[in-house]
């Protein structure tokens, strides 16, 4: 199975990295992974040089833009392979940091935007609105992540005490952004307490654009071991192009075969409507599985049975010229 091109991204709350210890995990977590970017929120640190940067996310990750905490609280950064990505912008608002990068493999733009809400009811209302300004007004590939503080569905909680307020207007915000919610693989919730009885919840997570799904239409994201915070990393994994497969050629006269329309009728209702590039590719596949499955039991090598009549029909001629 082979990609055309791959690209890794991590977002991490990471709970401050004021210490010694708390730098070094990261560094570890991004050594082992080797992403191409990474966001990290909670830094809590005031300022970031090069010397730090390189404590945090090591030699690889070499260009990065960051919001300062405010005291001890917030702090966001961005960093990325300048041998991959030069920077086109950068925008370092009060609860997200977005960085324009252009992607030298692809030879395309993509924007890259960090997150962290606060829990406070005012908090929340001025983030949305915040991040609501950053849609993007053309057609780039768009890429959120990070600690939201909000969750989506009743299922993102181990417990019921929570204002839904704020999950139906995070539907709505998602939905005026035109961004999608793709599915996490690994850990159910990014964040716990760690208490004897925690409080555990779907705080953290990537939302992308349908731009996005369309320049890298086979995207997951997954969770990462946490080491060393509350939150746990999240990685995106995605690619430009679906694996190779063989190539499907689709024959005129099974149209006429008592049978097939159903098959076709049937398999496609089967499941769900779509609405990523990457989920009717998946539809498609499916499609596709059930036509050759069913290619085989009804019609069976067609190619060899072409061969046979040919040699059938030689053996006639031969036969006719004896005569």
């Amino acid at each position: 199975m082979n990609y055309k091109t791959k690209l890794k991204i991590i977002t991490w709350n990471v709970r401050g990295l004021n210490w010694r210890s708390k730098k070094l995990a990261v560094r570890k977590t991004i050594f082992l992974e080797k992403p191409d970017i990474v966001y990290i929120q909670e830094t809590k640190l005031s300022s970031i040089d090069d010397t730090t940067k390189k404590e945090i996310c090591g030699r690889r990750l070499d260009k990065y833009e960051y919001v300062p905490a405010i005291g001890t609280r917030g702090g966001m950064l961005i960093a990325w392979r300048s041998t991959r990505f030069q920077q086109q912008a950068a925008t370092h608002n009060n609860y997200c940091l977005t960085v324009g990068l252009k992607d030298m493999m692809l030879y395309h733009s993509i924007q890259c935007t960090t997150v962290y809400g606060l829990s406070s009811p005012a908090g929340k209302s001025d983030f949305f609105m915040e991040l609501q300004n950053l849609k993007p007004k053309d057609t780039i590939p768009w890429l959120i992540g990070g600690d939201f503080n909000v969750t989506l569905d009743p299922s993102d909680r181990n417990t019921t005490t929570q204002d839904w307020r704020w999950p139906t207007a995070f539907v709505d915000l998602i939905s005026n952004l035109e961004v999608q919610n793709i599915q996490m693989s690994g850990r159910k919730c990014t964040w716990d307490n760690t208490r004897d009885q925690p409080s555990m919840a779907k705080l953290d997570r990537f939302l992308l654009s349908n731009e996005w799904s369309t320049t890298f239409p086979n995207t997951k994201q997954k969770t990462l071991p946490n080491t060393s915070s509350d939150h746990c990393p999240i990685m995106i994994e995605a690619f430009t192009d679906f694996q190779k497969t063989k190539v499907f050629r689709f024959e005129k006269f099974w149209l006429s075969i008592v049978g097939f329309k159903d098959i076709v009728k049937e398999e496609w209702q089967s499941h769900p409507m779509t609405s990523t590039p990457a989920q009717m590719h998946i539809k498609l596949q499916q499609l596709q599985s059930k036509i050759i499955a069913w290619e085989k039991s009804k019609v069976g090598n067609i190619r060899a049975q072409i061969e046979v009549c040919r040699q059938f029909i030689a053996w006639i001629e031969e036969i006719q010229e004896r005569s």
